[in-house]
């Protein structure tokens, strides 16, 4: 055999063991540790109690294990909450109070029958990139009973710099936001008078929410978008 055909063979070899070893060491690094969950979140989908629609979060670890301390980014704004672990089961508070249990076990992650507020979650590893850049979503608003509130409207997501422009014509940009991205996969605009919140579930699926704030009431609509 030629001494290059050799050399070929060894530096082929090579590559197919380093390919290997990565996808080993990737397998390890998806295994979720409920006692160690930073580099992961929580995509929830709440229950809407007497009206239909879509409202959701996304339950962002800190990375300070000690701390036991999650943001929650959802159609509300943004704050930090509490979390206990016992066993498979994981508990968030507010103000001490229960406001999400999960119980996860072999990356799977369920909601109990008596959960007042979750209705599905999905266990997420955070995506290396932001999923929402250089991307625009369309679709229709709902009003909370249901109703048709704008049957057009989109987002527009810049490449960079965490910009995004809102309208109901893409092309035609009614406004410009910054907003805050999390766990890059939802994005977060916060005004006085207004929340949006917009996430890319892990199926693909666009969640949308908008919620007015008027004298401290708060009342949100919930889009269908693609």
């Amino acid at each position: 055999m030629k001494k290059s055909s050799l050399i070929s063979i060894c530096c082929l070899l090579l590559l197919v063991f380093s390919g290997c070893k990565k996808d080993r060491q990737e397998m390890r690094e998806e295994k979720f540790d409920i006692n160690n969950p930073y580099g992961y979140v929580i995509a929830v989908t709440y229950n809407n109690f007497n009206y239909p629609g879509i409202s959701s979060g996304v339950l962002l670890f800190s990375n300070d294990n000690k701390n036991s301390k999650a943001m929650l980014y959802d159609r509300n704004g943004e704050r930090v909450l509490n979390y206990t672990v016992n066993g498979s089961e994981l508990k968030f508070l507010e103000n001490g109070e229960l406001l999400f249990e999960f119980r996860i076990e072999n990356n799977k992650i369920e909601v109990p029958g008596n959960n007042l507020v979750a209705k599905k979650a999905e266990l997420v590893k955070i995506p290396a990139e932001n999923r929402l850049a250089g991307k625009t979503f369309t679709g229709i608003y709902y009003n909370p009973n249901g109703t048709v509130h704008q049957p057009k409207f989109f987002y527009a997501f810049a490449q960079s710099g965490n910009k995004v422009d809102v309208g109901f014509e893409p092309g035609t940009t009614i406004r410009s936001e910054t907003y805050v991205l999390a766990a890059n996969m939802a994005a977060l605009v916060k005004k006085t008078n207004f929340v949006e919140f917009v996430m890319v579930m892990p199926n693909g699926d666009i969640v949308c929410n908008y919620t007015d704030i008027n004298g401290g009431t708060y009342y949100s609509k919930y889009g269908e978008f693609k």
